[in-house]
C-alpha cells in the first residue's frame, strides 16, 4: 500500500512541475467544474447551477451537484488564503484527484484483504495504480469533474455487497454509496440496478447468510439517502420537475418501485422462491406502469431533444460515446489499454475460481464473492457495446478480480513449480498490468485511428494562448465545441458553444457552422450574435470552410484580429457584411 501510494504522490508531484499545462490539458467537464466552484464562491446560489456565460443571458443549467463543489472548495479556500487564487486553483486540481486516488487505494487494499487476503490485496492495488481507467483517465492530475468520485462509489458499493460479515452495516454502506453516486450523476444507474437485482435473487433463493438483512438495509438506506440528497441539492421550486439527467422524481420513483418490489417479495422466500420472483416482477411492472408518465420520457438518450443533424454529428465526433467496436476500429491502441485488462482480469479470475471450486482451502465466502464479481463485471462489459465509456462500470471489479486471479495463479505455480504455470502467470500479468507491451511490436503497422473534428479543436489548448484574448473587450465568442469551456476558464468572454445537452443552441453552435460551406457558415455565424469567431490554426474540420479558414483562407465577412495568442486564429464578425 505504501508503494502504491508513493507512486500516486510521485505522479502528482511530476504533474505539478507545470501546473498551467495541467489546467489547460484537462477535459471539458473538469474546466466547467472549476468554473462552477468559482461561481459559487463568487456568490452564485447553492441551488443555482446555471452557467450564465454560455449563450447569455439565459445561460445553461448544468445538471451537476453542488456537493462536489463544496468538497473542492474545502481545499481551494484554505489554499487561497496562502497563495494567489490562480495558483490555489492549479494546486487544487492536482490535490483533489490525488486525494481521491489515495482513498481508492486504501479502500481497495483493506477491502480486498478482508475478503480475499493480503496477497490478492497487493495485486489489486497494483492493478488500480497501472490500469488507465483508474490511474490516468479519471484520477490523473486535473480531473476534478465527478467521474473519479463515481468510481470510488462503485468500489464502495461492490465491496460492501461481497462483504463476508456485518450484513446490515454492509447493506447500509452500499445503499448510501449508491445514493451519493446518483446524486452526483446517473452514470452508475445501470450498475446499481444490477447490483440490487443480484441481492434480490440471492435473498429469494437463499444464497449465503443474512441476505434478507443485507438487501433490506441496502434498499432502505438507498431510498432514504437518495431523498435527503435530492432535497439538499435541488431548489424547492424545482423539486417536482421530472428531469431525466439527474436525481429527480423519475429516478426516485424508480428507486421506490425497486424497494417495494424487493422488500415485499422477500418476506417469504424459503418455501416458494419462484412465487417471490413472480411477486417482485409483478410489483415492478405495476409500479413502472403507474409511473410511466414520468419514466417514459427518460427512456431516450440525453441528446434526443437536439436537432437530428446535431445528433448525427455527435454520434461520430464524441469518441467516448462510440460503441466499443467502433472505438476499437478507430483507436486500437487506446482500446487495447482499456479493454484488455478488463477481459483478462475477468478471464483469469473466472478460471481460478473454476479451478478452486472444490478446493477445501478456499473459504465458501470467497468463492461466493468471486461469483458475484464475475456477474457484476458483465454489466460494464455489455454496456460498453453501447458506449465505450460505460466500461468504467467495471472499475470496481477489475482490480479485485485481477488480485484474486493473479494470486491464485501464483499460488498454483508455487506449489508445482511447473514451467507451464510460470508462462501462464507471466502472460496473465502482462495482459492485466502491462497490455501496452503487446502492441509495441505492431505499432508501426497498425492504424493509429483518425482523430475526429472535435478532437482537433483542442490542438492549441496547451499553448495557453487563450489568455491573449483578454486584451479584447468582453464579447460573445463562437468557437468549435471543445474550445468553449477553455474560453470560459481562461478569459472573460462569453461562449456561444459548449458540449452540454441542456442547451441545444450551444451544442449546435459548436458543431453545425464548422461543417458548412462558406455561404452557409456566413449566414449561421452572422446571425448567431457572435462578436468573434476563433479557431485553432491548422485544425481539421473535414471538408468545410472552417478547415480552409484554419489553414489560411480569408473571407470578406470576417476580419482577422491580431492578438497575443499563438496557435489561435481570431476573426471579428462583420454583422453588416453583404452577400
Amino acid at each position: 500500500m505504501a508503494c502504491a501510494m508513493a507512486i500516486v504522490v510521485l505522479k502528482a508531484a511530476v504533474a505539478s512541475v507545470d501546473l498551467q499545462a495541467v489546467l489547460l490539458s484537462t477535459g471539458n467537464d473538469d474546466m466547467m467544474r472549476l468554473l462552477a466552484v468559482r461561481d459559487w464562491l463568487g456568490g452564485q446560489g447553492w441551488y443555482d447551477t446555471t452557467q450564465y456565460r454560455v449563450t447569455p443571458p439565459e445561460g445553461v443549467v448544468m445538471h451537476w451537484s453542488r456537493y462536489l463543489d463544496l468538497a473542492i472548495a474545502a481545499i481551494l479556500v484554505p489554499l487561497s488564503a496562502v497563495f494567489a487564487m490562480p495558483l490555489a486553483e492549479m494546486l487544487t486540481v492536482v490535490i483533489w484527484p490525488t486525494l481521491l486516488m489515495l482513498v481508492l487505494i486504501v479502500t481497495i487494499g483493506f477491502g480486498t484483504r478482508h475478503v480475499f487476503g493480503t496477497g490478492p490485496a497487493c495485486l489489486a492495488m497494483l492493478t488500480a495504480v497501472v490500469w488507465p481507467f483508474t490511474s490516468d483517465f479519471y484520477f490523473g492530475a486535473g480531473h476534478i469533474d465527478h467521474h473519479n468520485v463515481q468510481v470510488l462509489m462503485l468500489v464502495a458499493m461492490t465491496l460492501a455487497t461481497i462483504w463476508p460479515d456485518r450484513a446490515i452495516a454492509a447493506g447500509v454502506t452500499s445503499g448510501i454509496a449508491a445514493a451519493f453516486s446518483l446524486a452526483i450523476g446517473l452514470e452508475n444507474l445501470l450498475y446499481i440496478l444490477a447490483l440490487g437485482l443480484l441481492l434480490l435473487l440471492r435473498t429469494i433463493f437463499r444464497v449465503g447468510d443474512d441476505q434478507n438483512q443485507r438487501l433490506w438495509a441496502f434498499c432502505l438506506s438507498l431510498l432514504i439517502a437518495a431523498v435527503l440528497l435530492w432535497v439538499g441539492q435541488v431548489a424547492p421550486s424545482r423539486l417536482l420537475l421530472p428531469v431525466c439527467d439527474q436525481l429527480g422524481t423519475p429516478i426516485l420513483s424508480l428507486i421506490g418501485i425497486a424497494v417495494v418490489a424487493s422488500v415485499l417479495a422477500t418476506f417469504r422466500t424459503a418455501s416458494k422462491p419462484l412465487v417471490s420472483v413472480m411477486i417482485s416482477a409483478g410489483l415492478t411492472a405495476t409500479g413502472c406502469a403507474l409511473a410511466w408518465p414520468i419514466l417514459g420520457p427518460c427512456i431516450a438518450n440525453p441528446y434526443a431533444t437536439l436537432p437530428i443533424e446535431v445528433q448525427t454529428i455527435i454520434s461520430g465526433s464524441i469518441t467516448e460515446a462510440l460503441p466499443a467496436v467502433d472505438f476499437a476500429t478507430r483507436f486500437p491502441f487506446l482500446f487495447n489499454q482499456m479493454m484488455t485488462p478488463v477481459l483478462s482480469a475477468v478471464a483469469v479470475g473466472t478460471g481460478v475460481w473454476w479451478l478452486n471450486r472444490k478446493s477445501e482451502t478456499l473459504r465458501l465466502q470467497q468463492h461466493d464473492a468471486v461469483a458475484q464479481l464475475i456477474v457484476l463485471s458483465l454489466v460494464g462489459l455489455l454496456a460498453s457495446f453501447s458506449q465505450v465509456r460505460l466500461l468504467a462500470m467495471t472499475s470496481a471489479v477489475v482490480p479485485l478480480l485481477a488480485g484474486y486471479g493473479l494470486w491464485g495463479l501464483f499460488r498454483r505455480w508455487r506449489q508445482t513449480r511447473s514451467p507451464g504455470g510460470a508462462v501462464v502467470l507471466i502472460i496473465a500479468g502482462v495482459l492485466i498490468l502491462a497490455p501496452r507491451i503487446m502492441q509495441t511490436p505492431f505499432e508501426p503497422f497498425l492504424p493509429r485511428g483518425q482523430a475526429s473534428a472535435s478532437d482537433t479543436t483542442r490542438s492549441c489548448a496547451t499553448s495557453g494562448a487563450m489568455s491573449g484574448l483578454n486584451n479584447l473587450p468582453q464579447s460573445s465568442v463562437l468557437s468549435p465545441m471543445n474550445l468553449g469551456p477553455l474560453l470560459l476558464i481562461t478569459t472573460h468572454h462569453n461562449a456561444l458553444s459548449s458540449p452540454y445537452h441542456r442547451s441545444a443552441i450551444a451544442v449546435a453552435n459548436g458543431l453545425l457552422p464548422f461543417q458548412m460551406a462558406e455561404a452557409e457558415m456566413k449566414q449561421y455565424v452572422t446571425t448567431s450574435g457572435a462578436d468573434y469567431l476563433i479557431l485553432c490554426a491548422g485544425a481539421n474540420h473535414g471538408d468545410s470552410f472552417a478547415t480552409m479558414l484554419a489553414n489560411g483562407s480569408t473571407a470578406d465577412w470576417l476580419e482577422p484580429v491580431t492578438v497575443d495568442a499563438s496557435g489561435i486564429l481570431v476573426f471579428a464578425v462583420r454583422s453588416t457584411a453583404t452577400d
